[in-house]
């Protein structure tokens, strides 16, 4: 009996695993859209920046809405999902277009993965709450019948 629970365990894991990793997948495919979407000039522009955490809001409600468990753990998945799509962006821009554009890229790291991280975990847990809010609300209706 405890090898059966043993296996149920370890798939239910590996489940998690492959749904974190395509969660990442989505993040860095939805930051690079939005990263490589404008020009070297309008990366600082204030518009960038609303589509950047309007982005980063929305991946976070898929996420969550994907991953029930937790809403901090998706909302951390698509953060470093956006990290990797500046950090492409960067290196982008230094091999291809001016390799002195960049000069203060820690910093600019982390700054878009804040902007990035704030809205995806609000995002998460916003669905979360949400499922949460139907579970209760199907559990009083079978309770009541």
């Amino acid at each position: 009996m405890k090898a059966k629970d043993e296996n149920v365990t370890v798939l239910r894991k590996s489940k998690d695993l492959y749904l974190m990793i395509a969660i990442f997948i989505i993040a860095v495919i939805a930051a690079c859209l939005v990263r490589f979407s404008v020009s070297i000039t309008e990366l600082e522009s204030s518009g960038h920046s609303k589509m950047w955490l309007g982005v980063s809001f929305l991946t976070g409600i898929v996420s969550g809405i994907f991953y029930r468990k937790n809403f901090f753990l998706p909302g951390l998945v698509v953060t470093a999902g956006f990290f990797i799509a500046v950090l492409f962006r960067i290196v982008y821009d230094l091999t291809s277009i001016d390799p002195t554009s960049h000069s203060l890229f820690p910093v600019e790291l982390v700054i878009w993965s804040i902007m990035a991280f704030i809205p995806a975990v609000a995002g998460s847990f916003l669905s979360s709450m949400i499922f949460r809010l139907i579970n209760k609300n199907q559990s009083e209706k079978q309770e009541s019948n």
